[in-house]
């Protein structure tokens, strides 16, 4: 072998070896960190009742066992997202003075799952420009029910919310009216201009909008069975149980 060989064979030897210890050695900027083994994920859009999507806001995630609170900046598609550590979540709004103040069910996140929470806050009606200057027009009426869990339910923290404008109970049923009223559970949503409550299960008599997160669906009727964990949606001519 002549020593041109020798010099060339070395060479590509030396350059070889450099090649391996490069590709053993991290890539700045594509290092991917893996998630921790007890974290989740929230992301939902903001909607007003119209389901028009609110911007520029700020959604606060608070764990109901620790205190901590995650804030999320809502985009310009109305969207926010969040890594959580698993638990059980109240979600609210921070510096929104131009909504009424938002309440919804409490939710659960578990570990390496991306749940979709939506969220239904009621905009104030503003001000209306007179000769006499600019005078506040009188908000909508919205008010709030929440239901504590049974005892199988106690452990998770999960609540029931019904954002209404209306109440009457008459023998064990409580009717809700609103424009419209907003019930959730966890990650659920159902929404329709009334809601009747027995026991547990509320009810939407009438044409509603399921919101499972993910999927919104208008249905003939619809409701939430908390303790079961089912939204029972009455199709003409059949009923389907679906399980979140």
């Amino acid at each position: 072998m002549t020593c041109m060989s020798l010099i060339t064979l070395g060479t590509q030897m030396f350059l070889c070896c450099c090649l391996a210890v490069r590709l053993r050695a991290p890539l700045p900027g594509l290092l991917l960190q893996q998630p921790s083994q007890d974290m989740g994920y929230a992301s939902g859009t903001l909607f007003d009742p119209s389901d028009a999507v609110i911007v520029g806001k700020t959604v606060v995630l608070t764990n109901v066992s620790t205190g901590h609170a995650i804030k999320a900046s809502v985009g310009v598609r109305g969207q926010y997202d969040a890594e959580l550590r698993e638990g059980t979540y109240e979600a609210g709004l921070e510096d929104a003075s131009d909504l009424l103040p938002y309440r919804r069910s409490r939710f659960r996140v578990t570990a390496n799952t991306k749940f979709v929470i939506n969220l239904y806050p009621v905009q104030r009606t503003g001000f209306a420009m007179t000769v006499q200057g600019d005078v506040r027009l009188p908000d909508p009426q919205v008010s709030y029910d929440t239901f504590e869990p049974q005892e199988s339910l106690s452990e998770s923290r999960l609540n029931l919310v019904i954002q209404y404008e209306k109440r009457i109970s008459l023998n064990g049923t409580t009717t809700y009216e609103g424009r419209p009223v907003v019930t959730t559970f966890d990650e659920v949503t159902l929404i329709s201009q009334t809601i009747l409550l027995s026991g547990r299960i509320a009810a939407a008599p009438g044409t509603a909008v399921v919101d499972f997160g993910g999927t919104k669906i208008t249905v003939p009727s619809a409701e939430i069975n908390p303790e079961s964990r089912i939204v029972r949606i009455k199709w003409r001519g059949k009923v389907e149980d679906r399980h979140f």
